[in-house]
């Protein structure tokens, strides 16, 4: 995806934080517990395209130091604002080191 096409994605997505907030449903503890499962204790996990943090957030009550990676300002205000490790960055380019992560995840980040 050139940047072009990047700022194209990313502007769709303007003004609609606070309803993602509201209203996208939450992940069960079940299933955030087998992406969990088999990694070390505290692990560390990227979630690319996080929106307002809402998978960031499971993560992290689960125990790990997630780290949301966001490309819109607005939802990575409101992430931060939920309390979130939000970072600007794309799945192409997070702007983390190579091999920081125990696991990647991309949520409802497939538009």
């Amino acid at each position: 995806m050139n940047g072009e096409d990047a700022a194209a994605t990313v502007e769709r997505f303007s003004g609609l934080a606070a309803g993602y907030e509201r209203y996208r449903p939450r992940y069960p503890a079940e299933a955030i517990a087998v992406i969990l499962d088999g990694l070390p204790t505290q692990p560390t996990v990227v979630d690319v395209g996080a929106g307002t943090g809402i998978s960031t957030r499971a993560l992290a009550e689960a125990g790990a130091h997630a780290v949301a990676i966001e490309p819109s300002d607005e939802m990575r205000a409101a992430a931060l604002a939920a309390g979130s490790d939000a970072r600007p960055g794309t799945a192409y380019a997070t702007g983390l080191a190579d091999g920081c992560a125990d696991a990647v995840t991309a949520f409802q980040a497939f538009h």
